[in-house]
């Protein structure tokens, strides 16, 4: 199959049209999170500081959850792309969904 599309193209989930997504990533450490004794909310700027981030790239739909593809390799995964290239024929030949 012919990869003509690359993650950073997508504007939306090709599956539902969802314009937000997901990157699953790791996370490892400590944090220590202030408290006020009132109960009101303490600010945590630096809550993440100590985290140790993985990130793995593969990206899924906010809404259907959906595979994507991975943002770090610029690909679009393979059930996206074949949907894409369908949605592509169809507008090239002037039909619609």
């Amino acid at each position: 199959m012919n990869n003509d599309f690359n993650f950073i193209d997508l504007e939306s989930c090709p599956f539902c049209g969802c314009k937000m997504y997901y990157e699953k990533q790791t996370v490892k450490g400590e944090v220590e999170f202030n408290s006020l004794f009132n109960g009101e909310e303490a600010p945590n700027y630096d809550l993440y500081e100590g985290l140790t981030h993985t990130y793995s790239g593969r990206c899924y739909c906010r809404d259907c959850n959906k595979y994507l593809g991975n943002s770090l390799r610029n690909t679009v995964g393979k059930e996206a792309e074949k949907l894409l290239n369908v949605k592509n024929n169809l507008v090239y030949h002037g039909d619609t969904l």
